[in-house]
């Protein structure tokens, strides 16, 4: 029988199991015949179509998933660490792009070419994508169940939780504490907590909203203490505030911040309580600012007349946020 040429296999590889044709022939462009000891990045289909193609130049495949180390496809080795003469990289896992050329670019391989499709089924080759590349927020978001989900008692979109998320990374290595103003159902502020959870933090962690203080036929009604605080058993230094914010936040007067998640319009009284409490480089992320019934202009000047600090606008958002950069 005929063996295929490298087009007559193209078109006929079946586009199943994550496959795109497409991506597929991207990366067969990047191997040449002088390049005699191609590296793989990532087991999967893509790598084993390459391993069909080009079965004297693919040497080895680099994966560090344990579900994968020691085996091999038609004698070619995954492996989690690399050793030996590499004279090119080939991306062929999406989930690896960040961490993988991070790891290349920073030890012995630095200098030896690295190529990745335009894009992985749909998904960008080229644009860094937190959720999907770092491991803080595969391991953040992997297995959460629907029904019990934080994103499922939020109001934010996944991208706007991984931005209030580096935000809070940002701050968390000075003094102070963290606060949600405007609380909800708690979604935002579970994936606060989890974070913090995560740096083994000790920091306090203030919760501020009506909670079942909200009269009954109020359509916010809805939120339940009990299944708040058992929610948030898993990080001790949780502490509710239920009833008016505008009466209850007195009570953080003369406290310390690094990071406030403020998810309302416009208060004075509460900003009073709150803004002077934050430290140099602490932030505030204002996450309705951009509605025009939150009043932004009269946050412009709240900041700009009393503390002469400028609130950043985030480009296609409703979000803004206040870095306290008055040192």
């Amino acid at each position: 029988m005929q063996a295929m040429t490298s087009d007559q296999y193209l078109n006929a590889t079946l586009e199943v199991g994550g496959v795109k044709r497409e991506t597929l022939r991207h990366l067969v462009s990047f191997v040449t015949p002088a390049q005699s000891a191609v590296a793989l990045v990532g087991f999967n289909d893509y790598a084993k179509h390459l391993i069909n193609l080009f079965p004297d130049q693919i040497a080895v495949v680099l994966d560090p998933d344990p579900l994968y180390q020691g085996i091999s496809f038609r004698g070619i080795e995954v492996v989690a660490e690399l050793e030996g003469h590499i004279d090119l990289f080939v991306m062929t896992e999406y989930d690896y792009l960040y961490s993988a050329v991070s790891i290349i670019e920073a030890g012995p391989y630095r200098s030896v070419p690295i190529r990745m499709a335009p894009n992985y089924a749909g998904r960008s080759g080229r644009v860094i994508s937190p959720e999907d590349h770092l491991p803080f927020y595969r391991d953040l978001f992997a297995g959460e169940d629907t029904r019990t989900s934080a994103a499922e008692s939020s109001m934010m979109s996944r991208t706007n939780i991984v931005f209030l998320l580096e935000l809070l990374q940002s701050t968390i290595h000075l003094e102070g504490a963290v606060a949600e103003i405007g609380v909800w159902q708690g979604g935002s502020a579970q994936y606060l907590a989890k974070t913090l959870a995560k740096a083994n933090s000790d920091k306090s962690l203030y919760l501020l909203d009506f909670f079942e203080d909200h009269e009954a036929k109020h359509p916010k009604g809805i939120m339940c203490i009990d299944e708040l605080e058992r929610n948030f058993s898993f990080y001790h230094k949780t502490e509710f505030l239920v009833g008016d914010i505008r009466e209850t936040v007195k009570a953080l007067s003369g406290n310390k911040f690094c990071f406030v998640h403020y998810d309302m319009g416009y208060q004075r009284p509460i900003l009073d309580s709150i803004v002077p409490g934050l430290v140099p480089g602490g932030i505030i992320l204002l996450d309705n600012y951009g509605h025009l019934a939150s009043k932004p202009a009269l946050f412009d000047q709240y900041f700009e007349q009393n503390y002469g600090l400028h609130i950043c606008r985030v480009p296609y958002s409703q979000q803004a946020l206040l870095i306290n950069s008055a040192y």
